[in-house]
């Protein structure tokens, strides 16, 4: 083998580990920002179901509310 053959042989694998890293990189990054999506995802969905649920919590306390003063009302009327 001659040095310009194993200089060739060198740019070559430099080059192949080049381009391998290069797909790499570009499978990782594709991955990545597809799970990032799925998770954006759940967080939306999570927090719109908090969101319903806060409403329905805010609407069962309004009704415990108006519950009390019925009862207040009606224990008032009486005493008095």
């Amino acid at each position: 083998m001659t040095q310009y053959e194993r200089i060739e042989q060198i740019i070559i694998s430099i080059l192949a580990a080049a381009g391998a890293a290069i797909v790499t990189a570009c499978a990782w990054l594709v991955r990545r920002v597809l799970t990032n999506q799925r998770q954006i995802e759940l967080l939306e969905r999570d927090l719109a179901h908090r969101n319903e649920q806060r409403k329905e919590d805010r609407a069962a306390i309004d009704d415990v509310r108006s519950s009390v003063i019925r009862i207040e009302n009606v224990l008032l009327d009486k005493k008095g």
